[in-house]
């Protein structure tokens, strides 16, 4: 991978990040208002969690640890 396909991949990793993590708190603002906004917000903590350490560490947090 070159230097500049990192670069992208850190970004639009990034990117993601900060939209996971804005629907968190977006769907926070409702979840007292019914079940189903609780819901949303539970599935928009659920996918963050799920999916932030493949997109913090790209090839997978254990990966990097590989060779300290």
């Amino acid at each position: 991978m070159s230097t500049g396909e990192i670069k992208r991949t850190i970004a639009a990793n990034a990117a993601e990040v900060s939209r996971l993590h804005a629907r968190i708190h977006e769907a926070l603002r409702a979840r007292g208002k019914s079940e189903r906004e609780r819901e949303a917000w539970q599935a928009a903590c659920a996918e963050f969690h799920a999916r932030y350490d493949a997109l913090a560490f790209p090839g997978g947090y254990q990966a990097g640890l590989v060779g300290i």
